[in-house]
């Protein structure tokens, strides 16, 4: 039996090549002047693609004119524009996106603080994201209870936050006032109810990445 010995990028001294890989890439287009709500689609692309090929493809799919299309990565916590002299040459690979990256769409010509890609991120950042365990739904034969995840303003309060949560369950003939939401301990094992519904979700002692349970009352 031949051994296969991989050092990082060779099998047997044999380069592996990542060439003609096809990636998909989430695209958030802004179209309107309310930077909260951009419009979301896919587009897969060949790691082989240059970033121009993909600007050209953005065109198509927006009208946006190729001078005043504007498209930055969304990287974690920032925006990181492609620079037309230097990245507009350099293919998908070249930049390291990947499967799943995000791009920015939107037709500007200004600065990157005053984009509304920018206004979008710094909304975001006053956001926090939370997991909501559904008691209110069907539970599988094996106790399986499914998770809810949304992103949220800090300032709403407890009960704002049921009124979305509800939302979101599939079954929508239940209300609001027909649920409660508890806090969860280590181990996601039930805490105690949220009783004070007027209270924001810091004054709750909700936080980015809380665990909460939903289930009816």
């Amino acid at each position: 039996m031949d051994l296969l010995i991989w050092d990082g990028t060779n099998f047997n001294e044999t380069p592996i090549s990542k060439q003609n890989t096809t990636i998909t890439l989430k695209i958030k287009i802004y179209e309107s002047s309310d930077p909260r709500n951009p419009q979301e689609q896919t587009i897969s692309v060949s790691t082989t693609d240059t970033i121009q090929q993909i600007k050209e493809r953005l065109h198509s799919i927006t009208s946006i004119p190729l001078s005043r299309l504007f498209f930055t990565r969304v990287d974690y916590n920032r925006l990181i524009p492609f620079h037309e002299t230097v990245e507009l040459s350099r293919s998908v690979l070249d930049l390291d996106l990947e499967n799943g990256s995000i791009l920015s769409v939107e037709d500007w010509d200004g600065k990157l603080e005053d984009s509304l890609a920018f206004k979008d991120l710094l909304y975001q950042r006053t956001l926090m994201e939370l997991f909501v365990s559904d008691k209110c739904s069907v539970v599988d034969e094996d106790g399986y209870v499914p998770t809810i995840s949304l992103r949220v303003p800090k300032e709403i309060t407890v009960l704002e936050l049921k009124t979305r949560i509800v939302s979101l369950l599939p079954n929508k003939n239940i209300e609001p006032r027909n649920v409660a939401l508890r806090r969860t301990l280590p181990g996601n094992s039930p805490g105690t109810l949220f009783t004070y519904e007027s209270l924001n979700l810091t004054e709750a002692g909700i936080s980015d990445g809380s665990r909460v349970i939903v289930e009816p009352t």
